[in-house]
């Protein structure tokens, strides 16, 4: 496939799934490492709509609280319909950028609400998670 013979739209996102549960308080007195876990998955229609489900857990021992936020997000795509690799590829570096924004924003939202400082998720490299994901399936 060829990059000009394909184009794809970002048509909307919806919440999903938003789950926040407040363990027992403690004093924090030092900075926590948060790992978040990113799960990406998709899938396409008849009429070229690509659905794509951005899910981010976050949960430790060490933390005051645990959290899921799942996102889907909807893509038109224009052009020559790419292969399942192509749109796997499309799904988790384009349009998972073009999503976490969302997520990140979800996510600092409630923890802001819920009377704590917001978490704001670092930057994620997609085109590292899609080659994880990659390699995983080979």
């Amino acid at each position: 496939m060829s990059i000009k013979d394909f184009s794809f739209q970002f048509l909307n996102h919806n919440l999903k799934k938003l789950s926040f549960a407040v363990k027992e308080p403690k004093k924090i007195t030092k900075e926590i490492p948060i790992n978040p876990k990113i799960g990406m998955s998709w899938k396409i229609d008849e009429k070229k709509i690509l659905a794509i489900l951005q899910t981010v857990d976050i949960e430790g021992e060490n933390l005051p609280f645990t959290l899921s936020v799942s996102i889907e997000g909807y893509f038109q795509l224009n052009g020559v319909t790419p292969t399942k690799e192509e749109i796997t590829k499309i799904a988790f570096i384009n349009c998972g950028a073009v999503m976490f924004p969302f997520v990140r924003e979800t996510i600092a939202s409630i923890t802001t609400r819920a009377g704590s400082a917001p978490l704001l998720l670092p930057s994620v490299n997609f085109i590292n998670l899609y080659n994880v994901v990659k390699e995983a399936s080979n």
